[in-house]
């Protein structure tokens, strides 16, 4: 039986379909996607579902828990899509792919498409992270799969 869905979690999930939030996740360059009510309602409910369930540790969801914990990045994420109807032609996208990133650097982004081939590059970087910041997320990652298993 589902959870029944609330406001707050309509809210949520506003939130979590808002383009800004989406390209940050999948790197994708959403510009302005108008949603419909059957989506949000959709991602409502999955929200209202997460935060029935005690978290693997035993704790109660709160707003900042809903979701699974993604594993953590290192500094540069770079995220290639690659599209073609022949492999030489995939090879040959790396290649120029390989030049471009070295000419635009960590502000690399790139969308071409049409042809035999296309591609989407995004980079994202966290200027912030340390090495010792992603052992420790790493670590708590870890941990919370490891639950999750255990849990199942």
């Amino acid at each position: 039986m589902s959870a029944t869905i609330t406001e707050a979690d309509r809210e949520a999930a506003r939130g979590l379909l808002d383009p800004e939030v989406l390209n940050y996740y999948d790197g994708y360059d959403y510009q302005s996607p108008e949603w419909r009510d059957e989506d949000v309602e959709t991602v409502a409910q999955v929200i209202a579902d997460a935060r029935g369930r005690p978290t693997p540790g035993g704790e109660e969801r709160t707003a900042d828990r809903l979701m699974p914990m993604e594993p953590p990045q290192k500094r540069f994420k770079v995220t290639l899509t690659i599209e073609a109807w022949q492999w030489k032609d995939v090879l040959q996208e790396i290649e120029e792919l390989h030049a471009h990133l070295g000419d635009h650097g960590s502000e690399c982004r790139s969308v071409m498409g049409g042809g035999s081939r296309s591609h989407v590059v995004n980079v994202r970087v966290d200027h912030d992270i340390t090495e010792d910041q992603w052992a420790q997320r790493l670590d708590a990652y870890l941990a919370e799969r490891k639950a999750e298993r255990e849990t199942d």
